[in-house]
């Protein structure tokens, strides 16, 4: 069981109706109003006694891993996890959620519409 959750993603917690469903389902929960977190002191300043994080592009290396012992669990919100040290995850024994792929549909559309809009002349024609 959670007892103390801390939000590090800048851009979840900007997003009014995501604020809202977390503080429904964590009425403690810390939330990151910042720019986002890119150093690893103010990271771990804001993730201490937590012991469960959700974060977005914060740094999760050996010396963050180390300085968070009440940390357990960490989950991931958006894409890429080039930022994390899984290596140091395992060494001091923290869980990772992430579902991968959530966003594979989303991100093939994308392309698709801007190449029927293009074909179509939908953005010059909408101006006109």
């Amino acid at each position: 069981m959670i007892k103390q959750l801390a939000v590090a993603s800048n851009t979840l917690c900007a997003h009014p109706v995501m604020r809202r469903i977390l503080l429904e389902a964590y009425p403690a929960a810390k939330l990151w109003d910042g720019d986002r977190i890119e150093d690893e002191d103010q990271l771990i300043e804001f993730l201490q006694g937590s012991d469960a994080a959700i974060i977005g592009f914060e740094p999760i290396t050996d010396r963050v891993l180390g300085a968070l012992p009440d940390l357990e669990i960490i989950a991931k919100f958006g894409a890429g996890c080039e930022k994390i040290d899984f290596d140091a995850m395992q060494k001091h024994g923290k869980r990772f959620g992430y579902t991968f792929g959530v966003t594979r549909l989303s991100v093939a559309e994308l392309p698709l519409s801007f190449m029927v809009s293009a074909l179509r002349w939908v953005t010059p024609l909408n101006q006109a």
